[in-house]
């Protein structure tokens, strides 16, 4: 997907879903810059799906949480995490890796070769606790 993304909702939800297609390295990649219409810091960005998303815009959402519940991400571009936008926008919120219930969730944050990010990452081992990185 190229050019650019622009979400705008009443509760400032992004919810990709994103399907395993079997002879693909990427199920869904994403060039374009994501942005987000209305207040910062406001929403969650949701990765859901038991394919593999590659993030590779320069994004400028903001949004107050991040969540990969299932599957696979992979950020294409860094993630500075202090107000500039990157691969995963502009805020500067921790990663939540994986979901806290009993259901079976297979989850993964990966970067491409040079990628980096400042960002907090924290794993959720089917506890509502999980474990910070």
């Amino acid at each position: 997907m190229n050019g650019r993304v622009e979400y705008s909702n009443s509760n400032s939800l992004m919810f990709l879903y994103v399907e395993d297609s079997v002879n693909a390295d990427f199920d869904l990649t994403i060039n374009a810059a994501i942005s987000k219409a209305g207040a910062a810091n406001a929403g969650t960005f949701f990765k859901d799906g038991a394919g593999t998303l590659l993030l590779s815009g320069s994004n400028t959402f903001s949004a107050a949480g991040l969540r990969v519940d299932n599957g696979r991400m992979v950020l294409g571009v860094n993630d500075p995490a202090n107000g500039s936008a990157g691969a995963l926008g502009t805020a500067s919120v921790q990663m939540s890796v994986g979901y806290n219930t009993a259901s079976n969730f297979d989850a993964a944050l990966l970067l491409r070769d040079g990628v980096t990010s400042a960002r907090g990452i924290r794993t959720l081992n089917n506890t509502s606790s999980g474990h910070a990185a």
